[in-house]
């Protein structure tokens, strides 16, 4: 029995040390593994790329897990057939659902694991534009160009396609894709968009191939949108008005918005007559008093607020008004009439209770004297039509018996109390008819002459713009017999080169009868002066040219035309008002090639003399606008304010001053000083 025991227990060691050998050569037989660092940063739709390594390939699954933060997921899980071999993963939610921030790789075989160091999975770009402020008008576009690249410097777009987004309120108003992390978006506004600082976000964002975003980043461009004036307004208190009473009068000036501008308007206000009753510049909602005396016209005023281009005019109606005015001067009562309309009516006067009835009949801005008389003494004087008009206490008199008498009516006794200034007037009225006289015959004189003048053939012949042009010394002018009144317009003309003053007339209504016996009639004068004309659509052009006038000089002949043409117009349109002239007139100077046939002058323009003064006459608005160029060319003879109308410097005259007049009184007093 005892050696039975033996054996077994020699049995069981060798059971034990066999198990124990089988332990010792399968742990020999496990592999340390080994895994690739990745990159420190990474963005989605990057491809992670892992390096695994064994010492040597056992039976078992090869796990390798991403670990962000508290979450992981499993990117491999399968039995390798090799000891080295890579993965190779799209960071995409395909693969890593929404993983992201800073992660770590857990490899695990067999009783062995390894991590990689830590690295960063991100969803951000960073988003760089060119400018941080930009500037553009309601209505315009504007260009906004930047960079965007990811979390590990490089650009986005060469992957996956990217865009980028222009946002402003939450509203997407541009797109533009995004190429190797350049971008450039032009954003649009709308004219009604409101003047100010908008945030424009831009964002960029680059898709899968599902549409799905990816990576996205924003960057903010700070838009000032300014805006310009669209619509002027006109706000007054009252539409109709007694002379005398005060106005109030406020312009308002809007943008494309609707929104109020803060700017400066230029007002002008003119009365029936349209004499400019003021001018100035006034700011948007600035309230301007218009105080108005008691004889000023009756009629349809006009206020007309200007902003550049833009241009509003607003009427109001100054009633009638039949009112005189009176006062005591010494022993005489003075009686001005002080209303806008003629004055004819009986007048009560009363001196001490006792009533004096005068029919009086005064003009606009007349006065009537009386001569006040009573016993002598201290009275009370009061005069009175429907109202009272005046009434003083203690005015002291001298006389026999209350009486009114007439001392002088309207112009009064001037010729009596004033003989000095009347033999004056009458000196200066002969002196006048005299220049008159003696500047007809010199005239008549001249033109004799001129018909003795021949003209030197075979004149020298230059080109300038396609126009053949013969040169002013080699001409002799073209005798002009008889009243010659129209030109022609010719693309090439063979004649003389001149500088002539042109007057461009435009007429912006249609017009007959008496308007157009009148306009006819307006043109008198310029004939007179020996202008031509011809008509342009619209336009009816003067031409004062040195073949017609005789002179070199037309520029003044041409304004003092235009002038007067002006004053006529405007005295039609104030005597017929249901038949108005709408017009406009400009002047201008310029070189024109000119010459006779027959009756008939043909010219050839140069550059754009005519053309310039017809675009004056279409900004004129019944009155006489001149140029720059015939401006400077008169400045010592014609005072004139210079105001802009667009891209134009035009002038309104303000005075004439006759040069002639004042030369001959000059060598008139040193002639008599030198005698002397």
């Amino acid at each position: 029995m005892g050696q039975k025991k033996l054996v077994l227990t020699n049995r069981s060691v060798i059971l034990v040390l066999f198990a124990l050998m089988t332990i010792f050569f399968v742990s020999s037989a496990n592999a340390e593994i080994y895994l690739s660092q990745p990159n420190s940063y990474y963005n989605l739709g990057e491809e992670l790329i892992l390096e695994v390594n064994s010492d040597s390939v056992i039976s078992g699954y090869f796990d390798i897990d991403l670990e962000c933060e508290v979450q992981k997921i499993s990117i491999y899980h399968n039995v390798p057939d090799s000891k080295a071999f890579n993965i190779k993963r799209p960071l995409t939610s395909e693969y890593i659902g929404n993983l992201s921030g800073n992660c770590n790789l857990v490899g695990s075989y067999d009783i062995f694991s390894k991590t990689t160091s830590s690295f960063e999975i991100s969803r951000e770009l960073s988003v760089l534009n060119a400018v941080e402020k930009a500037t553009v008008e309601a209505g315009k576009s504007i260009t906004i160009k930047g960079t965007a690249i990811k979390r590990n410097n490089k650009f986005i777009g060469q992957i996956y396609p990217a865009s980028v987004d222009a946002i402003i309120n939450e509203q997407v108003i541009a797109s533009s894709p995004v190429k190797d992390g350049q971008f450039e978006v032009a954003v649009s506004t709308q004219e009604t968009m409101r003047a100010g600082s908008y945030a424009l976000k831009l964002r960029v964002q680059d898709y899968d191939s599902k549409q799905q975003i990816l990576n996205s980043g924003e960057a903010l461009v700070d838009l000032i949108v300014t805006q310009k004036p669209a619509k002027i307004e006109i706000a007054i208190d009252k539409q109709t008005m007694n002379p005398g009473q005060e106005l109030s009068i406020t312009p308002f000036l809007y943008d494309l918005a609707g929104d109020l501008v803060n700017d400066k308007m230029l007002i002008q206000i003119r009365d029936s007559d349209s004499k400019k009753i003021y001018e100035g510049y006034v700011n948007s909602n600035e309230n301007i008093a218009l105080k108005t005396s008691t004889n000023d016209a009756s009629g349809l005023w006009s206020i007309t607020a200007q902003k550049e281009d833009i241009t509003t005019e607003k009427n109001f109606e100054v009633l009638t008004l039949k009112k005189i005015n009176a006062k005591i001067i010494n022993e005489s009562m003075i009686v001005t009439n002080v209303g806008n309309v003629p004055y004819k009516g009986l007048v009560e006067f009363q001196i001490a209770g006792e009533k004096i009835l005068k029919n009086i009949n005064l003009g606009l801005n007349e006065i009537v004297e009386y001569a006040l008389s009573a016993p002598d003494g201290v009275y009370t004087i009061s005069v009175k039509d429907s109202d009272v008009v005046f009434s003083k206490d203690g005015v002291a008199l001298t006389g026999n018996a209350i009486s009114i008498s007439d001392v002088k009516n309207k112009l009064g006794n001037i010729w009596i109390n004033y003989p000095i200034m009347w033999i004056f007037i009458i000196l200066v009225l002969a002196g006048s008819l005299w220049a008159i006289y003696k500047r007809y015959i010199e005239t008549k004189r001249l033109r004799f002459s001129t018909l003795f003048e021949r003209r030197k053939p075979n004149p020298e012949i230059t080109k300038k713009g396609g126009v053949e042009i013969i040169r002013p010394e080699k001409v002799v002018e073209d005798i002009v017999q008889g009243e010659i009144r129209k030109a022609e317009q010719v693309t090439v003309l063979h004649g003389q080169k001149s500088q002539a003053g042109v007057v461009a007339i435009k007429i912006k209504n249609g017009v007959g009868g008496i308007s157009q016996h009148n306009l006819n009639y307006a043109l008198e004068y310029g004939y007179r002066m020996k202008g031509v004309s011809y008509t342009s659509g619209d336009y009816v052009i003067l031409l004062f040219t040195p073949l017609m006038t005789r002179n070199n000089k037309n520029e003044e002949t041409a304004i003092k035309v235009a002038l007067d043409i002006d004053g006529f117009l405007k005295e039609h349109n104030r005597k017929f008002r249901n038949d108005i002239i709408n017009y406009g007139i400009g002047v201008n100077s310029g070189e024109i090639i000119n010459k006779m046939a027959g009756k008939v002058l043909q010219f050839a323009v140069i550059n754009k003399t005519i053309n310039h003064a017809k675009r004056i006459a279409e900004v004129s608005n019944q009155e006489a606008l001149l140029s720059r160029e015939i401006h400077e060319k008169t400045a010592n003879s014609i005072k004139a304010d210079r105001f802009t109308a667009g891209s134009m410097d035009l002038f309104i005259v303000k005075r004439i001053v006759d040069k002639e007049k004042s030369e001959k009184f000059i060598q008139g007093f040193l002639r008599r000083n030198t005698t002397k």
